[in-house]
């Protein structure tokens, strides 16, 4: 990272050296006074409140002295300036708030690579031994060219937001990064064949475009080096072919050789974080197989991981790590059970990106996230949702929606005011296949340019409930078994909503949504209406459905500490434990004999219990979460991406069923809706998979 000297009047805040100094003689200072005042002097002009001070300087802690060791440490720094408290010439209080730098200072940059640069804010030295004239003359083109490097940023910051495509590649591109002078972006790109990702960088303002690596292996996930001289990626290997799935490799800058660092256990689906001393990397790995991912630091030059955080048994594991402009804060997402969405959570760490204490929840309400980046000031994440990018302040406080709402893995550049995110195009229609022993063709039912899934029919096969994000957020639908006269259900503005069920009498639809600090089950009526949550917000509860005599909704749930299925009454309450060696989602069959489920992954197979209670049993090898489903004559699966089977509830014997040329969606969502008479199967149907990248300029 970069290191500070602020000038200031008589001083230097030399933030390499740790050392504050008066006219070039060191004013002594202790650490905690030291440290406020650079956190005051690096957000000068903004108030700084006591609750950051608090979290920043020591780290949370809510002992009662707190408030009284920030008054001391004020006071102290007040007597190294010689600040008087009553005119506020350095550190201005802001009573009942907390205080604000509000001396002019201005900056020299050194980096640890490349050594200390000069002061563009300084006036020349050379310009001193002009003729008085002509140092006169040189002074005012000085002070106009400071103006314009202090005005001409801040009119460009007032222009309005320019939103412009950065690429229109087909195919696949993913996790877009600025390099440090943000004009460069390194990106990862199936090619225009969909094939395997590489890595690619291309230029703001020329629109070059240059291939960095190649080969038979799928390469992701770029993160530039602090100096800009490396840029560290995921390579991915099939998994016949190699004896880890993933590893951490560097490319040279732009364009050159490329090292292996580590190899890794745990996700490509995010950017590897850069230390602030520029010496190693922050990556998800797992100790053990298929435990969930935990953040590691790898060094740079040996390959050696240590441990930073802890994932939650239950959950998917800790992503998307992203260090702080100031390289004091380490944020990430620390998942909890859902697949879709987890909270934000904030680290303080030492320049090695090692933990120095203890990670704070971001609290922002009943917002959850799927990947962020920090905004250049680094007081706020520009963070992704289901319903697109908003802006968390980053010491607590709601998300304010920014005017992307189909934006997810966004990149803000150090310099030059941009952003840029990933624009999805993925459409999925509903398409309608003859069941078991029937006749007919297979027909496309409801479609729109957006995404259509998680059909369902009424208990009467009548009508279909399904999820679309075709008004712009993931709501719930409802249409006739034709397809025809779709209706809106909910408006629930992009809380990522799924697996929707009819009641057995058809008045209700009960479904998950990510509202609420947990994913939780919900009803409302089929005609619409109000929503109403029935299961705690202090647990995660996830893919509903209804017993066959309509008394009760079974659900996964992380209540226990581990995910089994539970059930409750549909007005909520008291909750019942159904599995007891894990489980995630549950159907009854037709008869109201059995409980059908399927477990946490990586476990794959499909598992009965008597509802009355019972042991359980395996009685197929296939099925996941979302891609298995329970019909009146038996249970459907995906035995592969276009191949679906058929297991009577008498014989279990597998019997394939004809799905010509189509290929299933993927995602955990559900894709299978048989309905009750088995005469048909409604399918989530893959049309287009594509993304590209769009850059916002003036952003702020």
């Amino acid at each position: 990272m970069p290191w500070s000297i602020f000038k200031f009047e008589h001083f230097e805040l030399d933030t390499r050296r740790y050392e504050l100094r008066r006219n070039g003689q060191r004013v002594a200072l202790q650490r905690l006074p030291m440290d406020l005042l650079i956190l005051l002097v690096e957000q000068r002009g903004a108030l700084v409140t006591r609750e950051e001070i608090a979290l920043q300087i020591w780290n949370g802690d809510s002992m009662a002295d707190t408030q009284s060791s920030i008054n001391t440490a004020v006071r102290k720094i007040r007597r190294a300036l010689g600040d008087d408290g009553e005119k506020h010439r350095y550190v201005e209080t802001v009573a009942g708030k907390g205080y604000r730098f509000v001396c002019e200072a201005s900056i020299q940059e050194e980096s640890p690579e490349d050594g200390p640069s000069a002061d563009v804010r300084t006036v020349p030295a050379k310009l001193r031994k002009l003729p008085v004239t002509m140092f006169a003359l040189a002074l005012i083109a000085a002070i106009v060219a400071t103006s314009a490097f202090l005005v001409i940023p801040a009119l460009r910051e007032a222009r309005q937001v320019e939103i412009v495509p950065f690429t229109a590649f087909r195919g696949v591109e993913s996790w877009p990064a600025f390099s440090p002078d943000g004009n460069q972006v390194a990106f990862g790109w199936t090619g225009e064949t969909g094939a395997n990702s590489h890595i690619y960088l291309k230029s703001v303002d020329s629109g070059i475009l240059l291939q960095l690596t190649a080969g038979p292996e799928s390469d992701s996930s770029p993160s530039w080096s602090r100096n800009g001289r490396m840029i560290a990626f995921l390579r991915s290997f099939p998994e016949k072919d190699a004896r880890e799935r993933v590893a951490l490799y560097v490319v040279e800058a732009p364009g050159g050789n490329t090292r292996r660092i580590v190899g890794l256990t745990g996700p490509t689906s995010y950017r590897p974080a850069w230390t602030p001393d520029g010496k190693g990397l922050v990556v998800m790995d797992s100790q053990l197989p298929d435990a969930p991912a935990s953040l590691f630091r790898v060094a740079l030059d040996s390959g050696e991981k240590r441990r930073i955080t802890s994932a939650e048994a239950m959950g998917t594991g800790d992503w998307c790590p992203a260090f702080a402009p100031s390289g004091r804060y380490l944020a990430y997402l620390h998942n909890r059970g859902s697949r879709r969405v987890s909270p934000l959570y904030l680290l303080p760490v030492d320049s090695s990106g090692l933990a120095a204490g203890i990670p704070k929840k971001i609290e922002t309400g009943a917002a959850e996230f799927t990947d962020f980046d920090w905004s250049k000031d680094g007081r706020s994440l520009i963070s992704a949702m289901p319903g697109g990018l908003v802006r968390v302040p980053v010491f607590g406080g709601d998300a304010e929606s920014l005017p992307f709402p189909d934006g997810s893995q966004p990149a803000v550049a150090a310099q030059g005011n941009r952003l840029i995110y990933l624009r999805p195009y993925r459409d999925t229609d509903i398409f309608r296949v003859p069941g078991p022993g029937r006749q007919g063709a297979a027909s496309k039912l409801i479609s729109s340019t957006r995404r259509e899934s998680a059909p369902q029919y009424s208990a009467d096969g009548g009508e279909i409930v399904f999820v679309s994000d075709r008004s712009g957020s993931e709501e719930l639908w409802v249409t006739d078994q034709e397809g025809q006269r779709a209706s809106k259900l909910t408006s629930l503005g992009g809380q990522g909503v799924g697996s929707p069920r009819w009641s057995p009498d058809g008045r209700w639809i009960v479904f998950d949504a990510t509202a609420g600090d947990h994913p939780g089950i919900y009803v409302i009526g089929a005609g619409g209406g109000a929503v109403r949550r029935i299961t705690s917000n202090r647990m995660s509860a996830v893919r509903p459905s209804w017993s066959r005599n309509g008394k009760w909704i079974y659900f996964g749930s992380d209540e226990s500490g581990e995910w089994e299925v539970w059930k409750t009454a549909p007005g909520g309450g008291a909750l019942a434990q159904v599995t007891r060696h894990g489980g995630r989602e549950a159907f009854e069959d037709s008869r109201g004999e059995f409980v059908y489920f399927t477990k946490e992954a990586p476990a794959r197979g499909i598992w009965r219990v008597p509802s009355g209670g019972g042991e359980e049993t395996k009685v197929s090898d296939y099925g996941v979460q979302g891609h298995w489903a329970v019909g009146g004559a038996g249970v459907y699966y995906l035995k592969g991406p276009d191949a679906l089977e058929f297991q009577d509830f008498s014989t279990m014997r597998p019997i394939p069923l004809a799905t010509p040329g189509l290929q299933f969606a993927e995602g955990a969502g559900n894709l299978i809706g048989p309905a009750p008479d088995d005469r048909w199967i409604l399918l989530t149907v893959l049309m287009r998979s594509e993304s590209y990248l769009t850059l916002v300029r003036n952003f702020r």
